[in-house]
C-alpha cells in the first residue's frame, strides 16, 4: 500500500479541505439571496410551474425557451414537480441546500467506500484529497443550480453497495445519474459483467421497479397514455437539436465532441471527419470499456473501483456537451487513482490535473490563461492522461478470466 503524508501536513490537507466546506456553504448561501439568474433551477421551477398548470405540452418547447429549455427525460418529471408548492425564493435556496447536502453525503460514502481497503486515516486523506481537487467544480455546479450533486451521491451510493454486495442499493444508486443524463448508464454494464449473476438480476429487477415507479405516476399526472408519448417525442425533440442551445464548439465544453468541432472550426478538419472521428472514438471506447470489464477479473475492492472509476470517465469524455458542472464526479476517479501505490507518471499526471483543472479557475489564473487552456483543451487532454493511468492501475491489478 501506498504511504501517505502523515503528521502536520495531513492535519493541514484535512482542516483545510473542512474549512473550505464551511466557506462554501457561508458564501454561496450569501449568494443565493443575491443572484438573480440561478439559470438552471429556474429552469427547473418553470416546468413545475408548468406541470403544475397542466400545460405538459409546454414543458419542452425549445421555440418558446430559447436556449435554456428543460432538457430532462420525462422519467424525472414526477421529482421536479414539487419545487412550485413553495415560492420561488425559498425554493432556489432549499434546492441549493439539497444539491450541497447530497454532495456531502456523496463524499462521507466515498470515505466510507474507501474504508473497504484503507485505514481509517489514510481514508480521510485521500476523500479530502478528492474533494480539494473537485472544489472548484463542485462550486460551479452549486452555482449555476445544476443536478451533479444528486448523481455524485448515486455514483456512491452504487459503487458503495457493489462493494458490500448489495444489489437493491446498487440498482438504485445506478439508477440516479443514469436517469438524469442517460451516460452514466454505462457503469450498470459494470454490475452486470462483473458481479455473480444473481446480483445482476436483481439489479435488473431494480431498475426495472424504479422505472415504474416513475412512469405510472407520469402517465397519470400528464393525462393519459397519448399525452405520456407526445412527452416523449418533445424531448426527443429538444435532444437531437441540442447543438442549437449549446454549441458543441462552446471553450467550455471538454468532451471529445467538443474538441473535435474546435478543430472543425479552425479549419483543421472537415465536418464530416470530426464526426467521423468521433462516432469511431465513442463506439470503440465503449465496446473496449466493456470487453475490458469482460476479460479481466477484478479480486480486491481497490481494482473494483478502478473499473468503476473507467465507467466515470467514459461518461466525461463521451458526452456531447461535458462542462465543468460535470466535473464534480472527477472525485471519484481521482480518489482510487492516488488509493494505492504511485508511479511517477500517476503523480505528473495528478500534478497536472491539480494544476489544470483543480486550479486554472477564471479568478485564479486570470482571464487570458483560463481561456487559453480552455480553447486548447487542455482540461480534456488531461482527463484522458487521468484514464490513462486508471486503466494501466487497472490492468495490472486484475487478472485475465
Amino acid at each position: 500500500m501506498a504511504a501517505f503524508p502523515v503528521g502536520r501536513f495531513r492535519k493541514f490537507v484535512v482542516y483545510l479541505a473542512m474549512s473550505l466546506a464551511g466557506v462554501m456553504l457561508v458564501v454561496d448561501t450569501v449568494k443565493m439571496y443575491v443572484k438573480v439568474d440561478y439559470s438552471d433551477f429556474d429552469v427547473y421551477y418553470k416546468a413545475s410551474e408548468r406541470m403544475s398548470a397542466g400545460n405538459w405540452k409546454g414543458l419542452y418547447d425549445f421555440n418558446t425557451d430559447g436556449s435554456n429549455p428543460f432538457r430532462y427525460s420525462p422519467l424525472v418529471l414526477p421529482l421536479f414537480r414539487f419545487l412550485s408548492m413553495i415560492p420561488h425564493g425559498w425554493s432556489r435556496m432549499l434546492w441549493f441546500y439539497f444539491q450541497f447536502g447530497c454532495f456531502l453525503v456523496g463524499f462521507w460514502i466515498l470515505y466510507r467506500t474507501i474504508r473497504h481497503f484503507r485505514e481509517r486515516d489514510d481514508a480521510l486523506f485521500i476523500m479530502c484529497v478528492s474533494w480539494l481537487f473537485s472544489l472548484r467544480f463542485v462550486q460551479d455546479s452549486l452555482v449555476v443550480g445544476q443536478t451533479t450533486g444528486v448523481m455524485f451521491l448515486g455514483f456512491n451510493i452504487c459503487l458503495n453497495a457493489w462493494f458490500r454486495g448489495e444489489p437493491i442499493a446498487a440498482g438504485f444508486g445506478s439508477f440516479i445519474p443514469a436517469v438524469l443524463k442517460v451516460a452514466p448508464a454505462l457503469n450498470i454494464g459494470l454490475l452486470l459483467v462483473r458481479s455473480p449473476r444473481q446480483f445482476g438480476v436483481e439489479v435488473v429487477k431494480t431498475l426495472v421497479a424504479l422505472c415504474g415507479l416513475l412512469v405510472v405516476p407520469l402517465i397519470v399526472l400528464s393525462g393519459g397514455w397519448e399525452e405520456f408519448m407526445t412527452l416523449w417525442r418533445a424531448w426527443w425533440t429538444v435532444l437531437v437539436n441540442d447543438s442549437a442551445f449549446f454549441h458543441p464548439a462552446h471553450y467550455g465544453n471538454q468532451s471529445l465532441k467538443g474538441f473535435l468541432w474546435r478543430m472543425f472550426f479552425a479549419g483543421h478538419i472537415s465536418r464530416g471527419a470530426a464526426d467521423a472521428v468521433l462516432g469511431a472514438a465513442t463506439v470503440a471506447g465503449i465496446v473496449s470499456l466493456l470487453v475490458f470489464w469482460w476479460r479481466r477479473r477484478c479480486d480486491d475492492f481497490r481494482t473494483m473501483g478502478l473499473f468503476f472509476s473507467l465507467g466515470v470517465m467514459a461518461y466525461l469524455l463521451f458526452m456531447p456537451i461535458t462542462f465543468k458542472y460535470s466535473m464534480p464526479c472527477l472525485a471519484i476517479p481521482v480518489a482510487f487513482m492516488i488509493s494505492g501505490n504511485m508511479g511517477w507518471l500517476d503523480r505528473v499526471v495528478f500534478a497536472a490535473g491539480a494544476l489544470t483543472l483543480s486550479l486554472a479557475g477564471y479568478d485564479i489564473v486570470g482571464e487570458r490563461v483560463f481561456f487559453a487552456l480552455q480553447k486548447a483543451s487542455v482540461p480534456l487532454f488531461v482527463m484522458v492522461l487521468i484514464t490513462a493511468c486508471l486503466a494501466r492501475q487497472a490492468w495490472r491489478m486484475s487478472v485475465k478470466r
